[in-house]
């Protein structure tokens, strides 16, 4: 499993490229039964599509509520984001699971941020 929880927009940066990559590079494996699943926020996954091959699907998930504050306040207070991110800084560094990642059985499982959602 590969957490591509990311936006196609290139807000990232490089994030997009490697996930990108890793979805090219793993449709090309042909020689087991290995089955790739990409972890996507729902409704934002059109930018990776065309990446994966037959031994690859997309499992999507609602956004979380930060998100999608975050989205607003980009759009509507771009002054706000700075706020956002401290505020979510004190949050504490450990995210919590909602039980996603669990729930799937992934047997390994690569996260492309430091923090996950």
């Amino acid at each position: 499993m590969l957490d591509a929880r990311v936006s196609g927009g290139g807000e990232h940066g490089g994030i997009e490229q490697v996930v990108i990559g890793l979805a090219g590079g793993l449709s090309q494996l042909a020689d087991g039964d290995e089955e790739y699943v990409f972890l996507t926020f729902a409704g934002d996954d059109d930018w990776l599509r065309p990446y994966l091959g037959a031994n690859s699907k997309i499992h999507s998930v609602s956004p979380p509520w930060g998100r999608a504050i975050m989205k607003r306040v980009a759009i509507t207070g771009p002054w706000l984001v700075p706020l956002y991110y401290a505020w979510r800084r004190k949050t504490g560094p450990i995210s919590s699971s909602d039980g996603t990642i669990e729930a799937l059985g992934a047997d390994v499982i690569h996260f492309t941020f430091q923090k996950v959602f």
